[in-house]
């Protein structure tokens, strides 16, 4: 089964590029990375440039590749949900199959697609047409429960990289052993 992830770059900070350096050795040689955003681009005109190439790109490797799977992972933020509805536009043509993971969560853009009809109908059509929906947090699920949708969700986690635990954990000496968790506090 031949499998294309979307990311941001391996070298970018972040929890979705950690996630995707930390498991890439645990997948087999048929999945494949499409890296996705920031590529050191200073000025707006950059950023379009880039983004315009990420999707030719893309729809490039999309057609002559043979991928029986393409995972995206977006936020459920303005910037992040219009980059990858052009994917998911870009994918509809070639019939793959596609799983989303929404790696962040934006409370505002979640009520303004719940109260906004042309939005309700947009996100519906380009995002809610995937059969499989990955989320960090089934407070997310009713969401997608109000949009009706009738495919599979699925609660994932994120992954610390085990060289960092379990060595550590497995000493097996008797001194005092700490965890340090770091993560973001947001409203």
């Amino acid at each position: 089964m031949n499998v294309l992830i979307l990311t941001p770059r391996l070298n970018e900070p972040g929890g979705v590029a950690n996630y995707y350096k930390t498991i890439k050795k645990h997948f087999p040689s048929s999945v494949e990375y499409f890296f996705v955003g920031n590529d050191g681009d200073k000025s707006k005109l950059q950023k379009l440039i880039r983004s315009i190439l990420d999707y030719f790109m893309f729809f490039k490797k999309i057609l002559l590749g043979s991928y029986n799977i393409v995972h995206l992972n977006p936020s459920l933020g303005y910037k992040s949900v219009i980059r990858d509805a052009f994917f998911l536009i870009i994918l509809k043509m070639f019939k793959v199959e596609v799983v989303v993971f929404f790696r962040g969560w934006n409370l505002s853009i979640e009520k303004i697609i719940l109260s906004n009809i042309f939005y309700k109908f947009l996100f519906r059509k380009i995002f809610l047409k995937v059969k499989k929906i990955i989320i960090l947090s089934s407070e997310f699920e009713s969401f997608f429960k109000k949009l009706n949708y009738k495919g599979s969700i699925y609660l994932e986690t994120t992954v610390v990289d085990d060289s960092f635990v379990v060595e550590e954990l497995n000493d097996d000496s008797n001194r005092h052993k700490n965890i340090l968790f770091l993560s973001r506090i947001e409203r």
